[in-house]
């Protein structure tokens, strides 16, 4: 298994240990507008990196030059 299974593995044992310690973040989040428009605002800003990483990534490739490769002799 790799690095990245064995850490989504453990994280999935710790989620089910700690069900009551996350119940009560996520309560204590959503029940109160300052926490909430941070998260908000934490989400959207890593949507924002995904679409600029998106557009990095497939549209603002640099065209390759006509003429690259040289016929041989």
């Amino acid at each position: 298994m790799s690095l990245f299974g064995w850490f989504v593995a453990l994280r999935g044992l710790g989620l089910i240990a700690t069900t009551s310690v996350v119940q009560d973040t996520v309560d204590a989040v959503t029940l109160e507008s300052g926490p909430l428009a941070a998260a908000r605002g934490f989400f959207g800003l890593l949507a924002l990196v995904g679409l600029w990483l998106t557009y990095v990534g497939w549209f603002s490739r640099s065209r390759p030059r006509s003429g690259g490769a040289r016929p041989s002799k």
